[in-house]
């Protein structure tokens, strides 16, 4: 029985938890019923990220007025911390959520399709340099069952196949997992 979607709704938005124990074909189904296929063209998604690359962290804070740190902090509220756990954060663009991410597990990594959002990401100020990989969320770098929690931010509507995202997403995720979606609702 797949059961456990929790969404919080903001002015706007959503944010969404699903469980990994719940990413079955029933519940995957429903999710896609929302959507149609295919979402957008890959390459034409990362030539525009790369272009706004430089100014994407200001804009993301005009255009939500700062909330989007809110919706962030309220994303990662839905999982308790934990030293020993690891955590991806796919579509990381400029790792925004890492630092974040970092303060509530052992091992925190970034991928992101996009080079130059990734190359903004490392020039960052952070207290420590997180990994961050080039890669596509349709064809994830990693081994099966390599994190415990994943994250997602403002990311995926630009998958170019929402359900092969999903699926790919499942398959690095630990057993009772967290997959932690935060997007435009």
């Amino acid at each position: 029985m797949c059961v456990g979607l929790k969404t919080i709704h903001f002015p706007g938005y959503a944010v969404q938890h699903y469980l990994n124990s719940f990413l079955c074909d029933q519940a995957m189904t429903q999710a896609l019923e929302t959507y149609e296929q295919p979402l957008v063209e890959s390459g034409r998604v990362q030539k525009m990220f790369g272009s706004i690359a430089h100014r994407y962290d200001l804009v993301n804070t005009v255009l939500s007025g700062g909330t989007h740190y809110l919706w962030r902090n309220a994303l990662l509220r839905l999982v308790p911390d934990d030293s020993d756990a690891s955590a991806l954060d796919v579509c990381t663009g400029t790792g925004d959520l890492l630092p974040l991410l970092d303060e509530k597990f052992g091992f925190v990594a970034g991928v992101d399709f996009c080079y130059p959002m990734l190359s903004c990401g490392m020039q960052k100020k952070a207290v420590k340099p997180f990994p961050l990989l080039q890669g596509d969320a349709l064809s994830l770098p990693f081994v099966d069952d390599a994190f415990d929690v994943i994250t997602i931010a403002f990311g995926i509507r630009n998958l170019e196949n929402l359900s092969a995202g999903l699926l790919e997403l499942k398959r690095v995720l630990r057993p009772k997992g967290a997959l932690l979606i935060l997007e435009f609702g």
